[in-house]
């Protein structure tokens, strides 16, 4: 009995003490080319590390140059992120092959999530994605189309803390408006797409905001650190790798 409270003791030991990453990629209003759609999937697939998990969010006007609904869906279908945001895509009918996030948009015909929770080996994180009323506004998203409030954040944030160990919220609203959203929520980090990029700080001691535009293929890396039963982090701005087709 005693070699077997020893084993216990030691495995213990050895997971606290044991170091974990998960790797964000974020990419605000990319606008790649619809031609390039080939080199992209392989860039994005380039990012994986043997070592780190990668999730990619892509997010904003993902194509340059307004194209059509079809061709942005045709796009995202083909490269696969794990979670994308768009706002070139106004919401028709498509057949779509990705995780759409959008936690205040709602259709009865239309496939998209609300949350989206996502593991590694001992990050477990949960993801909404806030579209601000602008765009529901400007794009004329149809009858069918459910335009929700900002308390659904609070909903699913408690839902989602109830699961998993860090909460990020995608959102649109901006900076400011992301602030009074999220006080008092336990929302861990704040991705923004708005159309401002401002710096990195910390809402009410308790939820980091980082804003990015993706040019030239910047995007941002939230590195989720998991050590001693703790998750940290660090923000890297960063390129996709320089791959010639």
């Amino acid at each position: 009995m005693k070699k077997y409270f020893i084993i216990i003791v030691m495995f213990i030991a050895i997971n606290l003490a044991a170091v974990d990453y998960l790797d964000i990629n974020f990419f605000v209003d990319p606008q790649f080319d619809f031609e390039n759609s080939n080199l992209v999937n392989f860039q994005i697939k380039n990012l994986a590390n043997d070592s780190i998990p990668q999730i990619t969010i892509l997010s904003g006007d993902i194509l340059s140059g307004g194209n059509a609904n079809s061709l942005v869906i045709n796009f995202l279908n083909k490269v696969k992120p794990n979670l994308a945001l768009p706002t070139d895509y106004h919401f028709e009918q498509a057949d779509i092959q990705f995780p759409l996030l959008a936690t205040n948009i709602s259709s009865d015909s239309l496939n998209m999530i609300t949350n989206k929770i996502i593991h590694s080996d001992s990050i477990s994180v949960g993801f909404l994605g806030i579209y601000s009323p602008d765009f529901s506004v400007k794009n004329d998203l149809g009858a069918e189309m459910n335009f929700h409030t900002f308390e659904l954040i609070e909903k699913y944030s408690k839902v989602l803390a109830e699961k998993v160990d860090v909460v990020i919220l995608v959102s649109a609203l901006g900076k400011y408006i992301d602030a009074d959203a999220v006080k008092g929520l336990p929302i861990d980090y704040v991705l923004s797409f708005d159309y401002m990029n401002t710096r990195a700080q910390r809402f009410y001691n308790r939820t980091s905001f980082f804003s990015i535009r993706s040019s030239n293929g910047d995007f941002g890396k939230l590195r989720l650190i998991y050590k001693d039963g703790k998750v940290s982090h660090d923000w890297i701005k960063t390129k996709l790798p320089n791959i010639e087709e």
